[in-house]
């Protein structure tokens, strides 16, 4: 039986409508006979940040990567409750009184015809709740027979998360959390008071070892408070509460110590309420194994804590605990609902092992082909021991982006989507979050450590000695804190992976050479992209980030990669286009009865406060770029003046930065 999961918004790539609020984090998933075969979250392919847009590129991905057709699919299971989707849609689109909204059933329907290419025969389509989509995420990945599943978000299905016990694969809910209880909105309230917004909760995370909680923590104690039988009630607005306290901070103005102390109240308060409700479902299930699915699970932070705690014999985080894991969940769960309606035997799923599950970068001979359309921009050679040589340059302090074999599944570059640079040089931490993520200075950096030496080197609290995936925020032995200066943030925790020779045994040589080499088993691993774009997928996408960041070397397969020293006039040989999700905007605004002020802005359709302003021979061009043709030409064509090219050529170069223009070889 062959399942495909899928989870995405209904409008494709290149149209903005009410209908992209439906979701995000877009992706699916395929699966036979209980076998995950392959995952591909959409953003990777259409190259929007948490894409809303229709999965069709992940579809088309994972069906292609397994040679499956349309007709073999005996399911599509998609996440959420119908009638919960279809009264989402009528508020949404806000039907005149005799306009008929379509329900997401029909919708789905047309949007496998019209944007992935193929009919669905109604009986195939499976819809499934929200939370028991993550739930299953968790529990069917993690090996156990018997657990306690917890899940936390922001909200789906008019629910904030679950609580179930599953023993022997039956399950039992203990506890809907409404959505005034949602510690996912409670965290992004604090997130959007400290100036940052949705999907940027990690980085206040991030920020939060840095300040003391003490300061601010009777003021958030007045934000929540905690109820007999593990429950909480957060109370009323905490961005309110915070503004009478300290002014709401802007984005991109000057991070402080009132900023850092805020960020570490915040974690506190989100800890205090999931220890509570943690320890009465422990007391109340028995369960000595845990589960945890949900954004609120990429809190690495918490769930150290949580394993550190001793109230768990052992903890299984699901790697894509955000919304991108509702297909995977949503199709294991459609599987193993089956399984049990024909009175199969239950049978324990295997835990999760790896997550190389997305598409493949290729053989050494179709990366070769890939290199060669760069070659006015590259020069490259091949390694017959690439992980030697790699080492070598890391040893030797270069930073290096490595691209090999499948693509990560979920927001974790595992060592096939990496940037890569030596752990011991604590400056390595601000050159790489200055000159290729362009990213804030406080952002920790994740050692990659082999397994057979994480004790030496962190402070395992479990039986388990396996971290593959970037879920928990450890204690770096206090005697390996300055020597992982890179590595090590500043209350002495990283977010380890632990890399197995058995799962990952290119990214293992690689590590043991730098051993070899340094004595050190450990590198800095973060993912390969800069600040405006999703991890890298394929040769392209890694040689545009190189060229536009100032890594020093690329690996891909067996290709050492260098950047060639090019004149302008190869850049302006280079084919001008938009991407599809990008639009522009020309506008006039009366200044007075006798002036107008234009502005000419680049936007992109999936996010209106992703606008750019451009300069009005900048839009003349983009106006005539149809992928066709290159800069020189453009500029020609619109008659751009001599003295302005220069200025207008530095724009186009940092909006390809942007990643809001593409620009080709001819």
């Amino acid at each position: 039986m062959i399942i495909l999961g899928f989870q995405g918004g209904l409008d494709p790539i290149h149209s903005r409508s009410a209908l992209g609020s439906i979701c995000h984090d877009a992706s699916a998933v395929v699966i036979r006979d209980g076998v995950l075969l392959a995952a591909v979250e959409e953003e990777r392919m259409d190259r929007i940040k948490h894409s809303n847009k229709v999965a069709a590129r992940a579809v088309s991905a994972c069906m292609t990567e397994n040679n499956i057709s349309a007709n073999q699919i005996d399911k599509i299971v998609i996440p959420c409750i119908e009638s919960t989707a279809d009264a989402s849609l009528r508020w949404i689109l806000f039907p005149k009184a005799n306009e008929k909204v379509k329900g997401i059933r029909e919708l789905m329907h047309e949007t496998f015809s019209d944007c992935i290419g193929f009919r669905v025969d109604d009986e195939k389509f499976d819809f499934v709740p929200h939370h028991l989509a993550h739930a299953a995420s968790a529990y069917y990945c993690s090996g156990f027979e018997n657990a306690l599943v917890l899940v936390l978000d922001g909200f789906g299905d008019n629910f904030s998360g679950i609580a179930c016990s599953v023993n022997k694969g039956v399950w039992s809910t203990i506890r809907e959390f409404p959505i005034p209880e949602s510690l996912g909105e409670y965290y992004l309230a604090g997130t959007r008071y400290l100036g940052y917004d949705l999907f940027d909760e990690y980085k206040i995370m991030g920020l939060a070892p840095y300040g003391d909680p003490d300061r601010y923590r009777n003021l958030f104690r007045q934000s929540y408070e905690l109820l007999p039988e593990g429950r909480y009630n957060i109370l009323g607005n905490l961005i309110n509460l915070l503004c009478e306290a300290s002014p709401r901070r802007r984005r991109g103005e000057p991070i402080t110590q009132v900023h850092k102390d805020i960020a570490a109240a915040l974690q506190e308060a989100l800890e205090d309420m999931a220890f509570h409700l943690l320890r009465y479902l422990q007391k109340e299930t028995g369960h000595r194994q845990l589960c945890l699915a949900g954004g609120v699970s990429h809190n690495c932070t918490l769930n150290g804590k949580i394993l550190y705690s001793a109230l768990f014999d052992a903890v299984f985080v699901q790697p894509a605990s955000h919304d991108g894991g509702l297909s995977l969940g949503g199709a294991l769960l459609a599987y193993h609902s089956r399984q049990e309606r024909q009175g199969a035997d239950y049978i324990p799923s295997p835990s999760l092992e790896h997550v190389y599950l997305g598409t493949e970068v290729g053989s050494n001979k179709e990366i070769r082909e890939g290199l060669d359309i760069w070659k006015d921009f590259i020069e490259f050679e091949y390694e017959a021991d690439i992980a030697e040589r790699t080492a070598q340059l890391l040893a030797e302090h270069y930073i290096i982006g490595w691209v090999q074999g499948r693509a990560e599944f979920g927001p974790r570059a595992l060592g096939n989507r990496s940037i890569l640079a030596d752990p011991r040089p604590a400056e390595n931490m601000s050159i790489i979050n200055q000159i290729v993520k362009k990213r804030e200075a406080f952002r920790p950096f994740a050692p990659a450590v082999l397994e057979e030496y994480a004790e030496d080197y962190f402070e395992i609290p479990s039986k388990s000695k396996q971290f593959p995936f970037m879920t928990f925020v450890l204690k770096v032995r206090e005697d390996k804190r300055k020597l992982l200066g890179a590595t090590t943030h500043v209350d002495g925790t990283a977010r380890i992976q632990t890399v197995s020779k058995k799962t990952n045994e290119r990214f293992w040589n690689l590590i043991d050479a730098f051993r070899r080499r340094t004595g050190m088993p450990v590198l800095l691993n973060t993912s390969f992209n800069n600040n405006a774009e999703p991890i890298v997928n394929s040769v392209n996408d890694a040689i545009v980030c190189f060229l536009t960041t100032d890594l020093h070397y690329l690996i891909i397969g067996n290709y050492l990669i260098k950047k060639k020293l090019f004149e302008q006039k190869q850049f302006l040989h280079l084919l001008l286009s938009l991407p599809a999700y990008c639009i522009l905007m020309q506008s006039r605004t009366f200044m007075s009865s006798s002036e107008t002020s234009w502005s000419w802005e680049l936007r992109r359709n999936y996010d209106e406060r992703l606008t750019t302003s451009i300069s009005p021979e900048v839009h003349r061009l983009l106006s005539q770029a149809d992928g066709k043709h290159s800069i020189s030409q453009l500029l020609s064509e619109c008659e751009i003046p001599y003295e302005r090219q220069d200025e207008v050529i530095k724009e186009i170069g940092e909006l390809w930065s942007l990643r809001a223009i593409v620009l080709n070889p001819a």
